[in-house]
């Protein structure tokens, strides 16, 4: 009984010095990561606001220089890894984010604007991707497979 006690305290322990931790970073981790974006419930959604798809293989037909690719992760998976040239704009930070990238995404509308996440589990990049179609900007896709896809096909890779 003593030996649970002892493995209670030092979990409630290590668990308390955890949350402070991140309590204390410049950029904390969530506590949870919820599917929904706050302020946009999914009811509000129009079909104008409803991205099409894109596939890894009309991914690599594409011209080069043809698509913007846009990181729906947070910065710390982006980091980790994410398609060369991505812009990243992390749906949980998407209003910051969006303010810094806007002009980039806005320069050149010949180019399709791709958003793409973890995987096809993930709605963080059909979250941002709707957000990035009702502040005005056109040709919004979703690859679905997202990084775990690319990553798989052995496409190239780039690491901030």
């Amino acid at each position: 009984m003593q030996t649970i006690k002892e493995v209670l305290l030092l979990f409630l322990a290590a668990a308390a010095v955890g949350f402070g931790f991140n309590a204390v970073r410049s950029k904390p981790l969530p506590l949870s990561y919820g599917k929904a974006m706050p302020n946009t419930p999914a009811s509000k959604d129009s079909p104008a606001t409803q991205p099409p798809s894109i596939s890894l293989q009309e991914l690599r037909d594409a011209p080069a220089g043809s698509i913007c690719f846009i990181d729906a992760r947070t910065s710390l998976f982006f980091a980790g890894g994410h398609i060369p040239h991505a812009v990243s704009l992390p749906r949980k930070e998407f209003a910051s984010a969006f303010a810094r990238v806007e002009g980039t995404l806005r320069k050149d509308t010949s180019r399709r604007l791709v958003v793409y996440c973890s995987d096809v589990d993930c709605d963080d990049a059909r979250a941002v991707a709707r957000e990035l179609l009702r502040a005005g900007l056109k040709s919004v896709f979703v690859f679905n497979g997202g990084w775990k896809q690319w990553h798989e096909a052995g496409l190239p890779e780039e690491k901030s």
